[in-house]
């Protein structure tokens, strides 16, 4: 059935045309389709899916440093199994396709708040499997008073290849003094479709 307005395309793509000699052959390449096609629906009935939290907490300086977000974090859903790694807090891509990726941060008001500015920034990373380095970098930022809650939120939808790994970086910025304040994370990253 061709896709129209109310359905995606199946992402199947059919192998090479067999050499047939026996009948034996003939019905090894039909069971070969066969098993492409079913893979493909159950890829598409169980999209690659991620959501993790993390509660933690951040020191905020003027001069601040990033730190990786959610090592060792609770993975509320990741299908399949084993796409993030809670030691490193990389996400790797176990195939193709266009993600929709979705982080959020939120800091608490600092325990000795001076009305000073209090900034949350954060930092995706998408290391490409082709370079090994990072090669695209979104800065995301959200500012307000230290004595109220700073959030940073994004969201981004973009092309990923098998291996292709993502990773979150954050810092808080007070412009003046040092504190430490309570954070809250969270990670979403769903496969909506194919790119090939």
């Amino acid at each position: 059935m061709p896709a129209n307005k109310f359905s995606n395309r199946l992402p199947y793509l059919p192998g090479s045309p067999p050499v047939v000699e026996t009948l034996g052959d003939a019905i090894r390449a039909v069971w070969d389709e066969l098993f492409r096609i079913s893979q493909s629906m159950f890829d598409f009935d169980r999209p690659i899916s991620l959501s993790i939290l993390k509660a933690d907490s951040m020191q905020a300086s003027a001069a601040p440093t990033y730190a990786r977000l959610f090592i060792i974090p609770s993975i509320s859903y990741e299908q399949p199994g084993g796409t993030f790694d809670a030691l490193t807090g990389i996400f790797t891509s176990p195939s193709e396709g266009l993600y929709n990726i979705y982080t959020i941060l939120t800091a608490a008001p600092l325990t000795s708040p001076q009305v000073k500015s209090y900034n949350a920034r954060m930092r995706v990373t998408i290391d490409f499997v082709q370079t090994g380095k990072p090669d695209h970098i979104f800065i995301l930022e959200g500012s307000g008073l230290d004595d109220q809650y700073a959030t940073v939120q994004g969201q981004l939808l973009y092309p990923l290849m098998k291996g292709d790994k993502l990773y979150v970086d954050a810092e808080l910025i007070r412009s003046a003094g040092t504190a430490t304040a309570s954070i809250n994370t969270a990670l979403q990253i769903h496969r909506v479709s194919g790119v090939k």
